[in-house]
């Protein structure tokens, strides 16, 4: 009886050890999206939560968003953008007249794979896995008129520019 207690708790010691790296919060699936695929010639700073309801470059909302400050290796400038998460899509936010702009971030894998869902990307890969800014393969060049930027969910339908 012991022997059979010993190795599930070894095994429930190794799965959960095993799943340390897989993204739990939106928070974290962003650090995880812009330490992996973000410009090599920015660091991190700093991310801040901002919770809903707020106000974001004058206009209300009522979602929550993120501040991502950034260093720039070369020289002591900082660099600020703003993301919001839904349903494990990051959106870079914009500011148009009395509304927002949203940008669905994409990035590919190595087999030149869209990947918009960074959510679920992480939770089935690797974090250490290397996503790309462009199509590291040129094989797939019609994946990316398959993905309209204007597929943007629901929740940010009435702070959209029309």
């Amino acid at each position: 009886m012991n022997f059979y207690r010993c190795f599930f708790l070894i095994m429930f010691f190794f799965l959960g050890c095993n799943n340390a790296n897989i993204p739990k919060t939106d928070s974290e699936v962003l650090n995880y999206f812009l330490t992996n695929s973000h410009n090599e010639k920015l660091i991190i700073d700093e991310i801040i939560y901002i919770k809903a309801p707020s106000v974001y470059k004058e206009v209300s909302i009522d979602f929550d968003f993120y501040q991502a400050n950034f260093k720039n290796i070369n020289n002591d400038k900082f660099e600020i953008y703003y993301f919001t998460i839904s349903d494990g899509e990051i959106y870079r936010l914009g500011k148009g007249l009395n509304c927002l702009i949203f940008s669905k971030e994409k990035r590919w894998n190595k087999n030149g794979e869209i990947i918009t869902d960074f959510s679920t990307f992480y939770k089935t890969n690797s974090y250490k896995k290397k996503l790309y800014n462009s199509n590291p393969s040129k094989t797939n060049l019609t994946s990316m008129n398959s993905l309209k930027n204007g597929l943007i969910s629901n929740k940010f339908q009435k702070f959209t520019c029309k």
